[in-house]
This record gives structure tokens, C-alpha cells and sequence, in this order.
């Protein structure tokens, strides 16, 4: 029995020990940024509205049965915090959707890499295994005898694409009830 066949067995227990703890820990990252993202905590429009109006409670309350401008000034300033909430929220769970799908690309390439490694420390060989692919600007082909290096090579390939594919969440906060930016506020009631 050589070094190479003793060393095999703690190798991929190693390995793959690694692998299970590299999973554990980013999932639990991942747990954690993603309870952040999704706690939210609604804004409370009342106490703006009152210290911007200078009125206590009473007088709201009979501005909004009587249906004056501070009524609906405040109806509307209600529904465009209501909206910047939900926009806001579209945003976090695109944020948290974008991290989950990233997070599963990196956990499949780290898999691919770790079962490859296996393969080649076993030195697992099979027929020629070919893989070509090209774009515009490269034309890449792999041919290997060795499955573990074609697939410690999409491994690592994978990664980089979920590295590096960055597409953007774009967030336009304005106004959605109370006219544009560019507009004083309307009169509601005339």
C-alpha cells in the first residue's frame, strides 16, 4: 500500500468535513442577512402628519369626517408612505432573492470543487472528457482524462460567474399621490 492509498481516506474526510462546515457557517450568514432584509418595521405616518399640521388628534379626526384639505393632504401623505414602504420591501426581497440564488450557485461550485478534488486524489481516470465552449471574444476546450478536473474546473467556473454577474436593483423613490417632483403639492379640495 503506498502513501498515496493511506493518506486517501483522511484526505476526504478532510474535504468533505470542510465542505459541511463551510455550508453550516454560510448558512447561517445567510439566515442572518436575510431575517435583516425582511424586517421591516412600518413607519408610522400619524405623529408627521400631527407636527406637521400643528393639530392634536381631535382635530384630524373632524378634518377627515368633514373632508377639508388637511384631511385629504393627510390621506394622501398616508398612501405615499405606504408606497415608499412597499417599494422599499420590493426591493429587499429582490435583494434577498438575488443573495439566495448567488448563495446556491457558490454552494454547488464549492460541491463540484470538493467532489472533484476527491476524484483526482483518487486518481479516478475514464476516457478523454471534452468541453468546449466560446463567445465572441474566447473560444475555450478542455480535454481531460481526469472527470475530477472537469468538474473542479465548472466548479470554480460557476463561482466566478455568481461572483461576478452583479445586475443591479434599481429603486426610483418619488412621488406616486401628490403629483411629480416638480409640482408643488395640488389642491385637493377646492
Amino acid at each position: 500500500m503506498n502513501w498515496h492509498q493511506k493518506i486517501f481516506p483522511i484526505v476526504t474526510v478532510v474535504i468533505i468535513s470542510l465542505v459541511v462546515v463551510f455550508i453550516v457557517i454560510s448558512l447561517q450568514q445567510f439566515s442572518a442577512i436575510s431575517k435583516n432584509l425582511n424586517s421591516m418595521s412600518p413607519v408610522n405616518a400619524q405623529p408627521i402628519i400631527d407636527k406637521a399640521m400643528g393639530v392634536d388628534k381631535k382635530a384630524l379626526d373632524e378634518s377627515f369626517e368633514s373632508g377639508s384639505y388637511i384631511a385629504q393632504w393627510a390621506g394622501l401623505f398616508m398612501l405615499e408612505t405606504a408606497a415608499m414602504e412597499r417599494r422599499h420591501h420590493q426591493a429587499n426581497a429582490l435583494l434577498a432573492s438575488r443573495l439566495w440564488i448567488r448563495y446556491l450557485a457558490v454552494m454547488a461550485g464549492i460541491i463540484l470543487i470538493a467532489v472533484g478534488s476527491i476524484f483526482i486524489l483518487a486518481k479516478l481516470n475514464e476516457t478523454p472528457t471534452e468541453i468546449e465552449g466560446e463567445s465572441q471574444a474566447i473560444k475555450l476546450k478542455l480535454t481531460s482524462a481526469s472527470p475530477g478536473l472537469v468538474m473542479a474546473i465548472l466548479g470554480a467556473m460557476l463561482i466566478m460567474t455568481a461572483v461576478f454577474h452583479n445586475p443591479s436593483i434599481e429603486l426610483k423613490d418619488g412621488r406616486a399621490y401628490m403629483g411629480n417632483e416638480n409640482e408643488a403639492l395640488p389642491r385637493v379640495a377646492q
